[in-house]
C-alpha cells in the first residue's frame, strides 16, 4: 500500500483516464516516495551482476496467421481470447474447470474477501516490474488478480471496495454548513453502509461514498464516486488536530488532494497499525504485512503529517541527562529524533507541498541520533547533470549527489558483520535480512562508510559507484557518477593480488576500490580512486568459478553467492526473467582459469578477460576500473597461442586479443589466443551462414551473426556499417587497401599512461569520416573530431590532425 498506489487509484480507477504506472495500479509515483525514480536506492553488492549477458531465447508463442479478419488460430489454444484476436477460442467444456491463460485448469475454491477487507499482492499475484506501462498486459493482469480477491471485484488502496452513487450531498460533513462537499451525507440507504467488521477490516467498518471527479466533470454528468474509509472529515495538518481516535489522512475529493481526519488503520489480524518510521508493506514476498495508522506509507516506512519537528519524535524519552544515545548533546527529544518535519511534494501530478515527517540526513550510522535507525543511501533527486536552483535560495545550485537518510532498523535482523539474506524477496528464508535491509553485501551485513575507521574489524571501506544518465536518458550514456563506500570483509587478509591463483589454497582474490591518498610533496594524480586485489579467506558456502549463483539458482542462503562477489548472466535479456547465473574468479592470465569448466551442464574452455566495474567518477574511460575474470569461451576454440604470428592454422578461427586490466595505476596486458569465429547452430537456425569476409570488407555492426573471418568488425564511415579487421604485426597483415594500416598504438583498454594500457595492434583505416568516440578510435595522423553540434547533435569522426591551414591542403576530405 505505497502512497503512489493510493493516489493512482484515486485519480484513475473511477475516472477511466489514461495513467502511467510502475506497479500495474496506474498513476505516477510521488516525488518523495523512496520507491520511485526520484530516490535512488543503490542496494548492495557493488556490481555483482557486472557483465550480464543473454543465454538462449524464449519462444513467444505467437498466434498463427490464417488470413481474413481473424488472424489467429485456436489449434494450440484450449479456451479464451488470444491477445490481438477478435474472437474467442471458446469456454472450457469439462465440468469443474476454468480458463486460465488460454488453458483449462481445475477450478480453485477461493474464499472471496468482503467489502472493507484487506486485499493486495499475494504469492500468485505479484506486481509487474517497475516502469511497466499501465496498459501493458502484465499491469492489467495484476489489477485483475487483485480485483478477483474481492466479492466486489475491486481492490482499491489495499482494501476491497466498490463504486457507488451519492444519494444526498447537501451539507459540509466537516462543519455542518449548507452546501455540497463531494462527501455523501449520512443516510441509512448509503451503498457504502455494508462494510465488513473484524480484524481484516483494516480501516474500520464505516465508509462513505466520496466523489473523485471534479465539479466540472460532475456537472457534465460524469461520476467517479467510490466508497472510502470515513471519519469526522475535519480539515487537519497533523494527527494532533484529529484527537486520539482519528488520524490525519490524505483523501481525493472533487478532483483534489485534501487532508482530513479519518479512521486509524490497523494491520490485518491485529489491532495495531505501524507507527512512525516503522516498516510498511503490502507484499508478503517482501516481508511482514504492515499497514500505517494513517495509510501514509513510503518505502522507508510510515510517515505522518506534521506542523513542527516535535510531531515527528521517533522515541519519547530519548534525551537523558543532556545526551542522546549516540552521545550527541540534546535539550529535548527533538534533538535525538531520527526524523523531522519536512516539506515535500507527494505527487508529480500535484505541485503542492505537504509537511510530513521525514528522515534526517546522515553520512553514516553514527549520524542517526536514535540507535534503532541506520543510515540508508538515497539520491537527492536532481535531474540536471549541471545542477538545479536551490528552491530555498535560487542564487545557489544543487548538484546531483547523495542525500542519505536515517531509516528504522529491521527488528530481529542480522547486525553489521553477520551473515544475511542477499535475496530477501525470494521464498528462501534460511537467513535473516540485515538491520539495514539495503546493506547485505555479498552475504555479509554491511554499513555505509567514508573510510575504514567507520567499519568493524575484519572489514574495510570499499567504494562502489552508481552511474546515472540524466542529460539524455534515451542515449544510454552515463553522465553522472556517484561513489559510495560500504564495509567489505577482509577476513584472513594477506598479500595484494590480481588473480585468485596468486592467493594459494582456501583464499581468493577480492577487489577493493579506495580513494587515492597522495603523500605530502608527491605529484597528485588526476584519478580519485584506485582498485587493488587483496587475498582473503574463502567462504566454504560460496561458489567458485562455474558454480551456479543468483536468486534463480538452486542454492540456499549464501549458497547462491560467489567468493569473488561477481555472479554473471543472472537475467535472460530476451525475456527479462531471472535465470541461474555463474560465478567467476579473478585472474591475471588464461592459465589461472580452468580449461574444462562445466557451466549449465556444458563443458567450456576459458580465457582471462576484463569487464568494466566502474567509471572512477568521470565519463573519461581512461581511468575506469575493471575486473579481470575467468570467462567461458566457445568449446570449439583451440585457444592456441597466437601472440607471435597473430595467425591461426584453423580456417574457422581467428587470433583474438583478450585485455587484462584492473586499475589505472597498474600495468595492463593483452593475451592472444585462437578462438572460433564460426556461427553456432541454434534451434531456430540449425545451419547458420558462416563468416566469409576478409580484412577491409564491409560488415554490419548490428548483425546478429559474425560476418568477418578475422573476428573483428570496426566502425566505418557509414551509419551501422563497419569493416572487417584483425590483430596484426605489420601493415602487410592488413592488406594495405583503403587506408588500412596496422595501428600499433590502439589501446584495447585506454590509460593516460600508455605504459599501463592494454595495447593491441589492430588493422584500422587511416581515413577521414570513420566513426569514433576518442582519438583511440582513429589510426595514423587522425584525431576524433566533432563535426556536429552539442549533446545529441554531436557527430564524432576521424579527421586529419593539423597545426595550420596548409596541413589541410592534401587531406582526404
Amino acid at each position: 500500500m505505497k502512497l503512489h498506489s493510493i493516489l493512482a487509484l484515486l485519480v484513475c480507477a473511477a475516472l477511466a483516464v489514461g495513467c502511467g504506472s510502475d506497479d500495474g495500479n496506474t498513476g505516477t509515483a510521488p516525488a518523495a516516495d523512496t520507491g520511485s525514480s526520484t530516490i535512488f536506492d543503490a542496494g548492495s553488492g557493488g556490481g555483482n551482476n557486472t557483465g550480464d549477458t543473454t543465454t538462449g531465447s524464449a519462444d513467444a508463442g505467437t498466434a498463427t496467421d490464417t488470413g481474413g479478419d481473424n488472424a489467429c488460430s485456436c489449434a494450440n489454444v484450449e479456451c479464451g481470447f488470444i491477445p490481438g484476436c477478435p474472437k474467442s477460442c471458446g469456454a472450457c467444456k469439462t465440468s469443474g474447470t476454468q480458463c486460465v491463460n488460454n488453458k483449462c485448469e481445475k477450478k480453485q475454491t477461493v474464499k472471496l474477501k468482503k467489502f472493507g477487507e484487506f486485499c493486495g499482492p499475494t504469492k500468485d499475484c505479484q506486481p509487474p516490474p517497475a516502469g511497466t506501462a499501465s496498459n501493458a498486459p502484465e499491469a492489467q493482469a495484476f489489477r485483475d488478480c487483485k480485483n478477483a480477491q474481492c466479492e466486489t471485484n475491486l481492490c482499491y488502496s489495499g482494501v476491497c471496495t466498490k463504486l457507488c452513487t451519492i444519494l444526498k450531498d447537501e451539507k459540509n460533513n466537516a462543519t455542518g454548513a449548507a452546501g455540497d462537499d463531494g462527501i455523501e451525507d449520512t443516510t441509512q440507504n448509503s451503498e457504502c453502509s455494508d462494510a465488513a467488521t473484524g480484524d481484516n477490516a483494516i480501516h474500520g467498518s464505516v465508509y462513505s461514498c466520496v466523489q473523485q471527479a471534479d465539479k466540472a466533470q460532475v456537472q457534465q454528468g460524469q461520476s467517479a464516486a467510490i466508497c472510502v474509509p470515513s471519519g469526522s472529515w475535519k480539515n487537519c495538518s497533523s494527527n494532533d488536530e484529529c484527537g486520539d481516535k482519528e488520524s490525519c489522512r490524505l483523501y481525493f475529493i472533487y478532483g483534489s488532494l485534501v487532508q482530513r481526519c479519518g479512521p486509524i488503520s490497523h494491520n490485518p489480524a491485529s489491532t495495531d497499525g505501524s507507527t512512525l518510521a516503522e516498516s510498511c508493506n503490502d507484499n508478503p514476498l517482501e516481508g511482514d504485512i504492515g499497514v500505517c495508522k494513517n495509510d501514509l506509507c513510503f518505502s522507508l516506512g510510515c510517515s505522518a503529517f506534521c506542523t513542527k519537528d516535535s510531531d515527528c519524535i521517533t522515541e519519547v524519552g530519548a534525551c537523558k541527562a543532556g545526551k542522546c544515545k549516540n552521545g550527541n548533546a540534546c535539550t529535548s527529544d527533538v534533538d535525538c529524533s531520527a526524523w523531522k518535519c519536512d516539506s515535500l511534494q507527494l505527487s508529480s501530478n500535484d505541485p503542492k507541498k505537504y509537511n510530513v515527517c521525514w528522515p534526517k540526513n546522515c553520512k553514516t550510522n553514527v549520524d542517526c541520533p536514535d540507535d534503532s535507525f541506520a543510515c540508508r543511501l538515497s539520491y537527492n533527486g536532481v535531474q540536471d547533470p549541471k545542477g538545479e536552483p536551490d528552491p530555498d535560495d535560487p542564487s545557489k545550485t544543487i548538484m546531483p549527489a547523495w542525500n542519505n537518510i536515517c531509516v528504522s532498523k529491521v527488528k530481529d535482523a542480522a547486525k553489521v558483520g553477520e551473515a544475511c539474506d542477499p535475496f530477501s524477496a525470494d521464498e528462501d528464508k534460511s537467513l535473516k535480512p540485515c538491520e539495514n535491509p539495503y546493506m547485505c553485501d555479498n552475504g555479509l551485513c554491511s554499513t555505509l562508510c567514508e573510510s575504514t575507521k567507520d567499519c568493524p574489524s575484519d572489514t574495510k571501506c570499499n567504494f562502489n559507484e552508481a552511474p546515472l544518465d540524466l542529460d539524455d536518458p534515451d542515449d544510454g550514456i552515463y553522465d553522472v557518477f556517484l561513489p559510495y563506500g560500504t564495509c567489505s570483509s577482509t577476513k584472513g587478509s594477506g598479500a595484494n593480488c590480481i588473480g585468485t591463483k596468486e592467493c594459494g589454497a582456501d583464499k581468493h582474490c577480492s577487489l577493493f576500490v579506495e580513494p587515492v591518498n597522495t603523500p605530502a610533496g608527491a605529484t597528485a594524480v588526476n584519478h580519485k580512486y584506485e582498485a587493488n586485489g587483496l587475498c582473503i579467506d574463502k567462504n566454504k558456502d560460496m561458489g567458485d568459478y562455474g558454480t551456479q549463483c543468483g536468486s534463480a539458482s538452486s542454492g540456499v542462503g549464501v549458497g547462491k553467492l560467489c567468493n569473488s562477489g561477481f555472479c554473471l548472466n543472472t537475467t535472460n535479456q530476451t525475456t527479462n526473467q531471472a535465470q541461474p547465473g555463474f560465478c567467476v574468479d579473478l585472474c591475471s592470465r588464461k592459465d589461472d582459469c580452468a580449461q574444462n569448466i562445466s557451466i549449465y551442464n556444458q563443458q567450456y574452455k576459458s580465457v582471462c578477460t576484463s569487464l568494466r566495474l566502474s567509471w572512477n567518477t568521470t565519463a573519461d574511460g581512461k581511468d575506469d576500473h575493471y575486473i579481470p575474470v575467468c570467462m567461458p569461451t566457445n568449446p570449439q576454440s583451440s585457444l592456441d597461442d597466437c601472440s607471435t604470428s597473430k595467425l591461426c592454422s584453423k580456417e574457422s578461427e581467428a587470433c583474438i586479443g583478450y585485455a587484462i586490466s584492473m586499475s589505472v595505476h597498474l600495468k595492463s596486458k593483452v593475451e592472444y589466443w585462437c578462438g572460433s569465429v564460426a556461427n553456432s547452430p541454434t534451434t531456430a537456425d540449425p545451419n547458420p551462414p558462416q563468416p566469409t569476409k576478409n580484412v577491409g570488407d564491409e560488415c554490419d555492426l548490428e548483425a546478429s551473426l559474425n560476418e568477418c573471418k578475422t573476428g573483428y568488425c570496426m566502425p566505418g564511415s557509414k551509419t551501422g556499417k563497419g569493416y572487417c579487421s584483425r590483430v596484426c604485426n605489420t601493415n602487410t597483415d592488413c592488406g594495405n587497401k583503403d587506408g588500412m594500416i596496422c595501428n600499433t598504438d590502439y589501446q584495447r583498454i585506454e590509460r593516460p599512461n600508455k605504459d599501463n594500457a592494454a595495447v593491441m595492434p589492430l588493422c584500422m583505416k587511416a581515413k577521414s569520416c570513420v566513426s569514433c568516440f576518442s582519438d583511440n578510435g582513429c589510426a595514423g595522423n587522425y584525431s576524433c573530431t566533432n563535426i556536429g553540434g552539442g549533446g545529441t547533435l554531436a557527430k564524432e569522426v576521424c579527421a586529419p590532425s593539423c597545426t595550420s591551414d596548409k596541413d589541410c591542403a592534401a587531406a582526404d576530405g
